[in-house]
């Protein structure tokens, strides 16, 4: 009994060691609640309901005290029992084995000790656990409790937490608005802190507390710039339309970059700044104004920092710092040279600036042709006048000398460059043999430029080779022997662009005296007329030319087609005439 006794009695306050015994207490089952003593003080056993639950003392029903349903609407009169704990200074276990019962523990502090405990500063775990924090559901916000009381948080009806001074997007800034810290792991080397693709991860910092974001590329002034790689986070500015301060921001206060009305971000440039800057287009200089340089990348070869067309990429200087420019269709990088001292303007050659490629959009073209009897006929090296085809068609290619070969003295191969049955620009090479046939790959319905592109030991065409449809045997260019181009004054203007006729020289001789050779620029429309542009009168026994410039060109619209011919020749002899006529030739577009 004694030792019974010693196993009961223990001491207020004091630690309860793992070994401690005591004795079973009972109680006495009560279906009902009824008292089991006479009188006010007596002695009475607890009391068990049917269920073996504890009865204790006040009125407790399922509608006031619990337990409650999941996703029931909260209330305020609900009430509930106090857990108590054991207080553990030093966190040991109170039970012998796993799977004993054992009660809860706080420190001396006071609060619950809870499994994880994570230290302030320490290192960032995978497996990391916590537990949730759940809140009532309020599609309308209001309190739930007075002033000072304890309150459940709440969510709106999606589920997102309800927090104060939430600000709205487009919303005026306020400098008394608030917003909530978002903490990050300090990974002084940056590495993946979770274990696969799409898992959840904190933020990360980097050593001295800066936000890690993706930017693969370089940093560093100085460094190479690698397009398509380099990324960066956009910077979210406030709109004010009137440069100013923020009510109730002072100065070494934080403060939201500003932008106007037009989106441009507001800067503070070296100097005073005043209400002058920015500076309207056609604004007069002022001696105080102020500004910010503009930073290029430094390309010793130029060539593009972006991917794509369209993509934003920085200004280029070439390795002295000049500025990188595209003339496009201008001429100032041959009109303007820099000296010591001054911009010297030097004058513009039209032609020159075609012919070096600064006008994408246009070309020029010097037709060449030649006839060593002329009378009635076209400035081309063939007996016959030059007549305009139906249709296109594969050519046969030939020489009347068969050292015009691949393995020949004479011409080898002979670019072609032509016209196909759309009128649209076609070309290929063709492989000379000698006096038998080659048929070309393409159809042509006009020739416009055609020599000889390899040759053997001669350099030249041994013969005259000939270029003629195959079924209609209209001829359309022949190239003379030792001359290696298609003397022909005959140029058909492509689908899609225009001739712009701007000069040409003529010179002929003919050895009988009192004799003249009338020769026509004629241009034939789509209509099949042919038009005479000019006429020029040569006279026997006298070495004629002419060297004309047209103030205003004559002009031939696509699919036209450009032609020298003599349309008269009197009093006898034998007329040699040579023409040359340049071309600008435009894309309509």
């Amino acid at each position: 009994m004694e030792a019974r006794r010693a196993a009961a009695g223990r001491t207020f306050d004091v630690a309860a060691p793992a070994n401690d015994s005591g004795v079973a207490m009972l109680t006495v089952r009560k279906n009902a609640a009824t008292p089991l003593a006479n009188a006010d003080g007596d002695y009475a056993p607890l009391q068990t309901d049917s269920t073996g639950a504890l009865r204790i003392t006040g009125s407790v029903s399922a509608a006031s005290a619990g337990p409650y349903v999941v996703d029931s609407a909260f209330a305020g009169t609900h009430t509930g029992m106090p857990a108590f704990a054991v207080r553990k200074n030093a966190a040991t276990p109170l039970a012998n084995a796993d799977g004993d019962y054992t009660p809860l523990q706080t420190d001396a502090s006071g609060a619950l000790r809870i499994t994880p405990s994570y230290a302030s500063n320490n290192s960032f775990v995978v497996f990391d656990n916590g537990f949730p924090a759940f809140a009532v559901r309020k599609d309308i916000p209001n309190s739930l409790a007075d002033d000072g009381n304890y309150t459940p948080l709440q969510t709106d009806s999606t589920g997102a937490l309800r927090v104060s001074s939430a600000c709205s997007a487009n919303n005026s800034f306020l400098a008394g608005d608030r917003g909530f810290p978002a903490f990050a792991v300090r990974k002084n080397t940056a590495a993946a802190i979770v274990g696969t693709d799409n898992s959840y991860t904190p933020l990360q910092t980097d050593g001295t507390g800066y936000l890690r974001v993706i930017a693969a590329g370089a940093t560093t002034a100085g460094a190479p710039h690698n397009p398509g790689t380099e990324y960066g986070a956009p910077v979210f500015a406030v709109r004010k339309d009137s440069a100013a301060a923020f009510v109730g921001v002072s100065n070494g206060g934080y403060t939201p970059l500003q932008t106007d009305a037009n989106g441009a971000l507001r800067v503070i440039t070296t100097g005073t700044v005043t209400a002058a800057g920015p500076y309207a287009a056609d604004a007069a200089f002022g001696a105080g104004h102020t500004g910010m340089p503009a930073f290029a990348v430094q390309k010793t070869t130029a060539a593009s920092l972006v991917g794509a067309d369209g993509d934003y990429t920085p200004l280029q200087t070439d390795a002295n710092g000049a500025l990188r420019v595209n003339p496009g269709s201008s001429a100032l990088n041959s009109a303007v040279a820099l000296s010591a001292s001054a911009i010297n303007v030097k004058p513009l050659d039209f032609g020159l600036m075609v012919q070096r490629g600064l006008y994408t959009d246009m070309s020029f073209i010097n037709v060449y042709g030649r006839n060593t009897n002329a009378a009635m006929l076209t400035i081309w090296p063939l007996p016959t006048s030059y007549s305009t085809p139906t249709g296109a068609q594969l050519l046969n290619v030939v020489s009347n000398n068969s050292n015009d070969s691949s393995g020949g003295i004479g011409a080898r191969t002979v670019f072609i460059e032509g016209l196909d049955g759309n009128y649209d620009i076609v070309s290929e090479t063709v492989t000379m043999n000698g006096m038998t046939t080659v048929a070309t790959t393409n159809q042509y319905i006009a020739l416009n430029n055609v020599y000889v592109a390899t040759a053997g030991s001669t350099q030249w065409a041994e013969g005259t080779i000939t270029f003629t449809q195959q079924s209609s045997g209209q001829q359309l260019a022949a190239i003379r022997a030792n001359i290696n181009v298609a003397e022909s004054a005959v140029y058909t203007v492509p689908r899609g662009y225009t001739a712009f006729i701007n000069e040409l020289f003529i010179t002929g001789f003919n050895t009988t005296s009192n004799t003249t050779c009338h020769v026509a620029l004629q241009t034939k429309t789509s209509s099949g007329v042919f038009l005479t542009q000019a006429l020029i009168i040569l006279t026997g026994n006298l070495v004629n030319h002419l060297d004309k410039r047209f103030s205003a060109p004559i002009v031939a619209p696509e699919q036209s087609v450009i032609m020298f011919r003599s349309i008269a020749a009197n009093g006898g002899g034998t007329w040699d005439v040579a023409v040359n006529f340049g071309v600008f030739l435009v894309l309509n577009s």
